[in-house]
Formats: C-alpha cells, sequence, structure tokens
C-alpha cells in the first residue's frame, strides 16, 4: 500500500518585504510633506515657543533650588536686550547686579531662544535668596507666531507658573 506524500508546504510568512516598507515610507513621507505645507514653519515655531516656556520654568526652578541648596544669590539673567525684546537667558551664581556686570559664574550653557519666537518682559533678572524667593515679580512672554506663554515669578514664595497666554 502506498502512502500518499504531502505536497510542499507553503512558507509562513514572517514580518514585511522591501517593496512593502518603501510603500509606507513613501506614504509617510507624502503626508508629512502635506501637513508641512498646510501648517508651514509656523505650527513648528508655536510648538517652540512652548518648549522655550516649559525650558524657562525648568532653569528657573534650578535657579531657585541652586540657591537654597548653596545659600548664595543665584540669577536667571535674560540676554540680547533690544527694547524689552531678549534672544536668550543664562543661569548666574550670583547676585542681578553680579550678573549683569560679568562677575558672576554662568551655570550651564547660555540657553538662545529660536528665531521663529520672541521673548519679552518686565524685568531682565530674577533674583533668588538662599530661602528660595525672587526678589520681584516678574512676568515673561514667549511668543510663537500664533501663540504665547506666560512665565509668571511670584515673589515672596518663588514659585513659577507657566500658562498659555489666550489672549495673543
Amino acid at each position: 500500500m502506498q502512502r500518499d506524500q504531502p505536497g510542499p508546504r507553503s512558507p509562513q510568512r514572517r514580518g514585511v518585504t522591501l517593496l512593502e516598507l518603501l510603500v509606507v515610507v513613501t506614504l509617510v513621507g507624502i503626508l508629512s510633506t502635506a501637513v508641512v505645507g498646510r501648517y508651514g514653519r509656523a505650527v513648528f515655531g508655536d510648538f517652540g515657543a512652548r518648549t522655550e516656556a516649559h525650558q524657562l520654568w525648568l532653569d528657573i526652578q534650578l535657579a531657585r533650588r541652586e540657591a537654597i541648596r548653596t545659600g548664595l544669590p543665584y540669577t536667571v539673567l535674560m540676554t540680547g536686550s533690544s527694547a524689552g525684546s531678549w534672544t536668550g537667558y543664562e543661569i548666574v551664581a550670583g547676585s542681578s547686579a553680579e550678573a549683569r556686570s560679568g562677575r558672576g559664574e554662568t551655570i550651564g550653557e547660555p540657553r538662545i531662544f529660536p528665531t521663529e519666537m520672541t521673548a519679552s518682559g518686565d524685568s531682565a533678572t530674577v533674583e533668588f535668596n538662599f530661602e528660595g524667593q525672587a526678589d520681584r515679580a516678574v512676568t515673561l512672554q514667549l511668543r510663537g507666531p500664533h501663540r504665547s506663554w506666560q512665565v509668571q515669578v511670584l515673589p515672596l514664595i518663588g514659585s513659577v507658573i507657566v500658562t498659555e497666554n489666550t489672549s495673543s
């Protein structure tokens, strides 16, 4: 008696082919080009402004913590001032006067704001004492092409608040 031999098994498919991968990458490229064309750099400028507002918040908190930790004043100094508009900022170990005169030690790298946004405010410095208190109330505005964010420093408690400004 002869046994029937089973036919060749069909290979199981594992993964994707190179052609399928190329089709997906091409479609993603076409869709991303359409998004950039539709919304342009303005949307990315708004994301940049939001990111910079939150980075400024983090750096102001860092200056406050360092002032408490070391018992020395720390200052966030806005840089590149031209008629109340700034191009960046730096954290300085020292008082506001020392930071302005260049006698304080800069902590980390100075931060530069992206060109798609503007930064302005009512003070070019935020100084924290050994108790973490700010020397004054400070309001800073970071504006992207369509949105803006406000960074506020409260003086007695040194708290920092970031909010989206809906009136811009």
